[in-house]
């Protein structure tokens, strides 16, 4: 049985083995849920990479995780920010933490 492993997507090594050379979809590079509609187009695809080696690289906490198979990077996903009312209360807090969910993934066809 395959060995299968979720780390943070902490190695921009490992972000672009997973991406590919073409940056998973056309040169998105995971921008498409991080920027402006006007400005994801405005940047080229070399921005875009350029714009995600430096979250993976600068941030304190990964932008994702990603999946290892028997410890080779074989895909992964990362996070985007969503607004949302903290709690179930009427009113909502005045400074809702951040929440993050999947805003992209990536992994091969077959293995």
């Amino acid at each position: 049985m395959p060995d299968v492993e979720i780390r943070p997507a902490g190695s921009w090594d490992d972000v672009q083995t997973v991406f590919g050379p073409n940056g998973a979809y056309s040169g998105c590079w995971c921008m498409w849920f991080r920027v402006a509609g006007a400005e994801f187009r405005d940047l080229g695809a070399g921005d875009r990479r350029t714009r995600l080696q430096s979250l993976v690289e600068g941030s304190e906490r990964a932008p994702g995780v990603l999946a290892y198979l028997d410890g080779a990077p074989w895909g992964g996903a990362l996070w985007r920010r969503v607004r949302s009312t903290h709690g179930c209360s009427a009113r909502p807090s005045p400074n809702p933490p951040p929440l993050r969910r999947p805003g992209c993934g990536r992994s091969p066809v077959s293995t």
